[in-house]
């Protein structure tokens, strides 16, 4: 009776090990992290221009609606992004030392204002530098128990960056 008592234990803590280690995320936190990867990432471009600005703001839907007036695209795959958890922690902003710094290729767009213009879908989006330029990058990390790391949010599938751009 006891050693049944003890398999049913050591089965229960298990399943809830394994359970922590697979939870899927919330479709509201994986809508989250689809957006950011729409508006945020794009890995197959070199971008630079305020023609690829124009563009890539129409194509990923954010000109109409609700108007973003700036807009980085991160010129890196998901996983070079991820990455940059795995370097030395440094401190954050608010004094936290779940801060990691690494580089990547970006290209900043920002809408031009022209009077008379009220929309976003009218205005044109030059590219700020009128080039991609690899920028250092702060990113807050959360870890899990195992240590994983991955950029906060990633976790909630949010990949919410805080990103601190600082031209090298």
């Amino acid at each position: 009776m006891a050693l049944q008592r003890t398999h049913v234990l050591l089965l229960l803590l298990l399943l809830t090990l394994l359970g922590l280690g697979l939870v899927q995320p919330s479709y509201g936190q994986d809508r989250m992290y689809q957006r950011f990867l729409r508006q945020h990432v794009d890995p197959d471009a070199t971008g630079g221009n305020d023609a690829y600005c124009n563009l890539m703001m129409q194509r990923r839907k954010m000109t109409s609606h609700y108007c973003k007036r700036f807009n980085t695209f991160i010129h890196e795959d998901i996983w070079n992004i991820r990455s940059i958890c795995s370097t030395s922690n440094i401190q954050c902003k608010n004094g936290q030392m779940n801060c990691h710094e690494g580089v990547v290729k970006v290209t900043d767009c920002r809408r031009q204002e022209v009077p008379g213009l009220p929309t976003a879908d009218t205005g044109p989006w030059p590219a700020l530098d009128g080039l991609s330029l690899p920028v250092r990058v702060i990113q807050r990390c959360l870890c899990t128990l195992t240590n994983r790391c991955s950029p906060a949010g990633v976790m909630a599938q949010q990949l919410a960056f805080n990103l601190l751009l600082k031209q090298q």
